[in-house]
């Protein structure tokens, strides 16, 4: 209306296809934060690796896809907070960042990090790609 009450002409194919467009036309999702005792019977059922990288991501804020792409050596275990530095070529927009995480997820990464490499050894033992006919320390990871 601000158009046409200052004398801008319109085209009438602005007009058509201005009408399509009503407001609340389209699905609207609706997000529901879960409560702390939906989170600890979530947890109830992970392993320490889910265990993890869920309290991880809960706690820091991280994208999944960023988290998954972290290095042992993008984890400062020294700090209090854990300090993580997140990589520029990890984030959607391309700019390093530094996220901390809780006491309780600090715990449940460090005990994952202590079983990591029996787990990969297993992982590995099991894949197709490798199975027994390679031994694992002849794997670069």
């Amino acid at each position: 209306m601000f158009l046409v009450e200052n004398g801008a002409e319109l085209p009438a194919i602005f007009w058509c296809r201005l009408k399509g467009r009503n407001k609340g036309s389209r699905a609207l999702m609706l997000d529901k934060v879960p409560s702390n005792a939906e989170l600890r019977r979530i947890l109830s059922h992970m392993d320490a690796k889910g265990r993890s990288l869920f309290l991880v991501l809960a706690s820091s804020g991280m994208r999944i896809g960023e988290a998954l792409k972290l290095k042992v050596e993008d984890l400062d275990l020294t700090s209090d907070p854990l300090r993580i530095n997140i990589r520029g070529e990890y984030t959607k927009t391309g700019n390093p960042r530094i996220a901390f995480i809780s006491c309780e997820a600090k715990e449940s990464l460090e005990e994952w990090l202590k079983i990591r490499g029996e787990e990969l050894k297993t992982a590995v033992g099991r894949s197709a790609k490798y199975g027994k006919s390679r031994r694992f320390k002849d794997l670069a990871l």
